[in-house]
């Protein structure tokens, strides 16, 4: 269209003292031609407010895209640093929670020695006694087998007791701790 608008400029241009319907009538233009030479400052007019909206328009997604970019990057700062604080908590909420563990399995350890300790002071060597001396000495044996003594003694577990020799007492040592922080043995006999 704009093609043909251009000639139709250019015979405008060729016949300067003609009007629009002089051209016609001298077929120079035809109606259609004369019609669109009319609506072309109209035309134009519309195309440099549709530019100027086009404009506002791209500035005004620059601005949206923007704030949207800012807005995520402070929602996902946001979310960081709470899930960073989520993390410290239970971190923090876990040591406490093991520390605790440990210092009870440590109380559980230190009250079997301070059991066979009494005992010793009693001087009582009768079944019991020679099983918790034989448990002692286990834990004290300083190899893996101590280890695995030690943590039957404070996970609690009920078994015989073997002797030093390999010969069993007739105790069954229930490593737990009773209401008066001494340990357990049953007598069991064989």
């Amino acid at each position: 269209m704009q093609n043909a608008l251009s000639k139709t400029e250019e015979v405008i241009k060729a016949n300067p003292d003609s009007s629009l319907d002089a051209l016609v009538a001298s077929r120079k233009i035809n109606s259609d031609q004369k019609a669109a030479i009319e609506k072309k400052p109209m035309l134009v007019s519309q195309l440099a407010q549709i530019e100027e909206q086009l404009v506002a328009y791209k500035k005004f997604d620059q601005e949206y895209q923007a704030q949207i970019t800012k807005e995520r990057e402070v929602t996902q700062s946001k979310h960081k640093e709470e899930l960073e604080q989520l993390k410290a908590v239970v971190e923090k909420e876990t040591e406490t929670r093991l520390q605790k563990q440990w210092k009870a399995r440590l109380l559980t350890f230190s009250r079997f020695l301070s059991a066979v300790a009494r005992r010793r002071q009693d001087d009582d060597m009768n079944e019991e006694g020679k099983a918790f001396e034989a448990i002692l000495q286990y834990v004290y044996s300083g190899d893996p087998s101590a280890v695995a003594a030690a943590e039957k003694l404070i996970d609690g577990v009920e078994e015989q007791v073997p002797g030093v020799d390999g010969a069993p007492f007739t105790v069954t040592c229930m490593f737990k701790c009773s209401s008066n922080l001494d340990f357990i043995l049953i007598s069991n006999l064989i």
